[in-house]
């Protein structure tokens, strides 16, 4: 059955209902045999006797059907297939078992069924091999562990911990000495491991370009047969244009890896939870639009205008940056990483997926990003025109999804390269308007004028493009190395050529981690501590801004505490962001000029609105007046010389909001983390690209295929416990995403109080200090574990702001019992207020119970400068 969810999508398979029950029976048949120990050690034993006479096998019959669900017949027990006449070689020497690097490229081409071959056929996942590693033995009897179960948790132990190669070596030697006697001379390695769950090498493909005239010269799989090394020849290829020779290798300089996202999808979406919050949110999504509050990607412009152009595609946002592979190398990776943005916010920004990868030593130029991102975009163009097929894990349909990319959430550096721009610096260097910077103190600086600069369109940009590429090429037989642009754009990108539906101009939306945290707030900071401005605040009220920085105790979603701002150097971009919302203007209050309070003020509360869930017509209005008012200001009291292009990019940001949502929803926060995560992946000097896309990928695919891969429970759930979240030891679960943690106690008073207020005195009750309410970490008063954090005041859905002294569990309902806090909007110098910033009055006497699911929000509950400040918190979901 083909379920269509693209709006009339045709189908991209050939295969009809017979094909899917053909598919179902042959499954079935793999997958029933007894559960239990019993009948599972005589079948495996059995099997272990014939197959010790029997040195090979190529069917399902010889197996007699006992591998269990990991099985998959091959044409030789070495796991290694016939070579094909054109198999080629391409690369490094196969490493010894006690090779330090972690390149599998010395691997042999997986065996392959009908299925493999078949580019039309559903592949969401594929079993293991582990027949060479003699996966259908028992290595742990009580325990009911065949090795393939072993070989399983060992891969996800090693992957989840990035663990190198002679760390995972010795792993294998220590379950070897576990096993026992038996076991002494299995043949594990991380060599053949890596032949067993390594993901399949066609899914990553090597782009090989000349360097000198950017153009591609072949495009091969990284799957290609290698031959041995004495009779290895080295393959290469010339440049037709510049008769510039080049070898195909990894250790090649001039080459870029594209891995298959339509696979990832597929991974990502075979996983139960993950594709049922999916589903579930785009029923969501179009139950609930809204056409003036601006609440998540779904009600910007560009998002509307993609659905009405496209019904019912889904849409993802990518980025790329660059990281240095090691401290001291002067060698960086540039990885493309996207992500869906129809998952919900809570797991939306943890399933990142990876598009591509290279290494460089230099920064990359247009030239070259263009080539990249064409290859890009074409698998993006196939996602949009075929679609993704999707097994329903539920009704066994196939489901197809359509896909485009709708935001390039880049830095300043890379959104012109990506463009085909001129830099930020440039005379035009804005990407969302016409303004012509002037040369200010031996640098360009956007200043504000008197009539607002025309902003920039899409259309007008194609146009630009298309006008500055054939100037260009007119000019390519002059001696001219100056590149001709028009208004800042210099020719055509890779996004003008795509055929997907993108704006080139709103579809990189402003960056709030280096252009805000990073850029506007660090540079305010710069300018009041310069010692040649008269705005300089002196060292010693540095010392008291400190003394009130260190005393905070902020809440648990904010993971960094602060720090002193004399040490902002070494400050990250969080904790930049939680200055400027939060600690800000109570640390800074009698310190600072008023007058500079103020300005700064404007900043600060429109930057925390542009960053919740709920941003109406109204306040984007305000936001827009307070930023345009806040950049005028800045230049009238620090000088023409510090409105940065950074401060400029400020008059965007509201109509940035506009085209693609909330700050949080394209912040560069998440692809931060992503990248950080994928320089882990990196255990050797040994090409690092094909070290971060395996990697990449066996992350991906080891969490979707656990539970097509063993039929051990137990085996399941460790490897489940090690990629999700972690179980608690003694918590109390109850309904509607409430988990009370710890051992409850019991307390006369608090019991005598809620068995009045339920007139229940038959009520069982118990008290909790801690518990977690929609994956929000809440603590009572009576928590004295707590001495950095405090997570102890909620706004309730009432309005109350309350301050929690105890969770409570009575007759299977969960209570907070508290106080309420009565509280009025903080006042600063020259009566300066903030929406989000209230300070407390009083603690009122009497007790407030309500249940735990009334609770709307957790607050900010700190003392700075001897006053308590209560602070609403903007979204931190992507942090």
């Amino acid at each position: 059955h083909n379920h269509s969810l693209s709006g009339g999508v045709p189908q991209l398979y050939e295969s009809s209902s017979s094909t899917t029950q053909s598919s179902s029976v042959a499954c079935s048949a793999t997958q029933q045999f007894d559960n239990s120990f019993s009948d599972r050690m005589d079948e495996q034993i059995s099997t272990q006797n014939a197959t010790e006479h029997e040195p090979s096998h190529n069917c399902m019959d010889s197996c007699n059907g006992n591998a269990g669900k990991n099985h998959k017949c091959t044409e030789d027990m070495n796991g290694e297939g016939p070579i094909g006449e054109g198999d080629c070689d391409e690369s490094s020497d196969r490493s010894s078992d006690e090779s330090n690097d972690e390149s599998s490229d010395e691997s042999s081409d997986e065996s392959s069924d009908d299925t493999e071959n078949d580019p039309n056929s559903y592949d969401a996942h594929q079993h293991f091999n582990t027949d060479p590693l003699q996966g259908y033995r028992i290595m742990f009897p009580e325990a009911g562990l065949l090795v393939s179960d072993v070989l399983l948790m060992v891969m996800s132990f090693s992957l989840e911990k990035n663990l190198s190669r002679r760390d995972q070596e010795d792993l294998i030697q220590l379950i070897k000495v576990l096993a026992g006697p038996s076991f002494q001379d299995w043949g594990a390695s991380c060599y053949k491991m890596s032949q067993c769950y390594d993901p399949p090498r066609e899914k990553i493909n090597l782009h090989y370009f000349c360097t000198t005239c950017n153009k591609i010269l072949a495009i091969r799989p990284l799957k290609e047969k290698k031959e041995k090394k004495k009779n290895r020849k080295k393959e290469s290829v010339l440049c037709n244009k510049c008769k510039q020779k080049y070898d195909f290798s990894l250790n090649a300089p001039n080459y870029f890896m594209m891995i298959d996202i339509e696979y990832q999808i597929q991974l990502l979406l075979n996983q139960p939870d993950l594709q049922d919050k999916l589903l579930t949110n785009i029923e969501r999504i179009k139950l609930d639009q809204q056409t003036d509050t601006v609440r998540d990607i779904y009600d910007s412009e560009l998002y509307k205008n993609l659905q009405i152009e496209t019904p019912n595609v889904l849409t993802l946002n990518f980025n790329t940056d660059g990281a240095s592979i090691f401290n001291s190398s002067k060698k960086s990776f540039w990885n493309i990483l996207l992500y869906i943005n129809e998952l919900p916010e809570q797991i939306r920004f943890k399933t990142q997926m990876i598009g591509g990868v290279f290494v460089t030593d230099s920064e990359p130029k247009y030239e070259f990003m263009k080539l990249y991102f064409d290859a890009f975009l074409k698998q993006i163009e196939k996602l949009y025109n075929d679609g993704v097929q999707v097994m329903n894990r539920s009704s066994n349909e196939i489901m197809i999804f359509r896909f485009c990319i709708l935001a390039g959430c880049v830095d300043s550096v890379a959104r012109p390269i990506l463009q085909s721009r001129i830099q930020f610096n440039g005379y035009h260097g804005c990407s969302w308007c016409y303004i012509e910077g002037r040369y200010t103190g031996g640098i360009v600086r956007f200043l504000v004028q008197e009539k607002d600069p025309e902003l920039r369109t899409h259309k007008r940009y194609v146009q630009e493009a298309v006008e500055s590429e054939e100037l260009n090429k007119a000019q390519v037989t002059s001696k001219k190395k100056r590149t001709t642009n028009i208004f800042g754009v210099k020719g055509l990108s890779a996004f003008v050529n795509s055929t997907i539906p993108f704006d080139c101009i709103w579809g990189f939306p402003v960056d709030e981690l280096h252009g805000i945290d990073l850029g506007v707030g660090r540079h305010q900071w710069t300018i009041w501590t310069s010692s040649t401005t008269e705005h300089n605040i002196k060292p010693t009220s540095r010392v008291k801004i400190d003394d009130r920085l260190t005393c905070i105790t902020p809440p648990h979603e904010l993971s960094r505490s602060p720090k002193p701002i004399t040490e902002c150097k070494q400050w990250k971009g969080s904790q930049w962001a939680d200055w400027i919302l939060y600690w800000s203007i109570p640390c800074l209050d009698g310190i600072l000029h008023p007058d500079y309070l103020k300005s700064f003020a404007l900043f600060v509360r429109s930057m925390h609105c542009l960053l919740t869930s709920e941003i109406t017509e109204e306040m984007r209005k305000q936001c827009d007046f307070d930023l345009t008012r806040f950049v005028g200001e800045c230049q009238l009291y620090y000088g023409e010389e510090n409105v940065t292009f950074n401060l400029h990019v400020l008059l965007h940001t509201v109509r940035s909001v506009e085209k693609t949502g909330p700050l949080w929803v394209t912040s560069t926060y998440p692809f931060e983390s992503g990248i950080f995560g994928h320089k882990k992946h990196i255990n050797g000097p040994k090409e690092p690209a094909h070290q971060i896309a395996k990697k990449s990928l066996q992350k991906i695919r080891l969490p979707s295929v656990v539970n097509d891969s063993t039929n051990s429970a137990a085996c399941q759930g460790y490897c489940h416990q090690l990629f999700g979240p972690k179980r608690l030891k003694t918590a109390t679960q109850l309904p509607d995403g409430v988990v009370l943690l710890g051992v409850g106690k019991k307390n006369e008073k608090i019991e005598y109080v809620i068995k009045n207020w339920l007139r229940n005195d038959s009520a069982e009750v118990t008290v909790f200090d801690r518990c977690v309410f929609n994956k929000i970490l809440i603590h009572g008063t009576s928590y004295k574990k707590a001495v950095k954090t405090n997570d102890t005041v909620i706004l309730t859905k009432s309005g109350q702001v309350v301050q929690i002294e105890y969770l409570v569990l009575a007759n299977g309902t969960g209570y907070i019992y508290g106080h309420k806090m009565n509280t009025v909007c903080a006042k600063f110098t020259n009566d300066l207020q903030l929406r989000h910033i209230h300070e407390l009055i009083e603690r009122d006497a009497h007790v407030v119970i309500e249940q735990i699911t009334s609770i709307q929000e957790k607050m900010i509950y700190t003392t700075i400068n001897r006053r308590t400040f209560i602070i609403r918190m903007a979204n931190t979901c992507h942090y």
